[in-house]
């Protein structure tokens, strides 16, 4: 396929990504200006979320307050703000966490690439709806907003009794 582009999003240490000489492959610098990472938002046309597990995921929310669907596992914090008709959901495999969080007993939602793939292809191949899920995605998380965060944070101290 020609008229498409990978847009992988770098983490600091990790800026040295083979794009195998394939143009259609853009590397994106990991610092970025908040401007920059919107635009970056906006460029794309779904968030495909290959990462193994997230306290909440900023990224791909930041992705579906975009407009934009994300690809990715139904697992850990992805489940605060994954809706029906804002994300396609990849499956996984829950493994043991291979570093620090092993300590803990902790796991992993390890992706399953060929779904991931699928999804992709699906997306490719589904653009009209790819545009509608985004706009439903942007809609689904109109209430994650730092005051509604801290009203539910009082809310909750006054149910334990630590606030009147």
């Amino acid at each position: 396929v020609k008229d498409v582009r990978l847009s992988v999003k770098l983490n600091r240490g990790h800026d040295n990504l083979d794009t195998f000489g394939d143009s259609r492959i853009e590397l994106v610098p990991s610092d970025m200006s908040t401007e920059q990472l919107a635009d970056w938002h906006h460029s794309i046309d779904v968030y495909a979320d290959g990462s193994t597990f997230e306290g909440w995921g900023m990224f791909p929310c930041n992705s579906i307050a975009s407009g934009r669907p994300v690809i990715g596992t139904y697992y850990g914090g992805h489940r605060e703000y994954f809706r029906f008709g804002n994300h396609v959901s990849i499956g996984y495999n829950v493994e043991l966490a291979d570093d620090i969080y092993a300590q803990t007993g902790g796991a992993w939602a390890v992706p399953d690439h060929s779904d991931g793939v699928e999804a992709m292809r699906w997306c490719y191949d589904n653009q009209a709806d790819v545009k509608q899920m985004g706009q439903r995605a942007a809609k689904s998380v109109l209430h994650l907003t730092w005051k509604n965060t801290a009203l539910g944070v009082l809310d909750a101290l006054s149910r334990h009794g630590v606030i009147e």
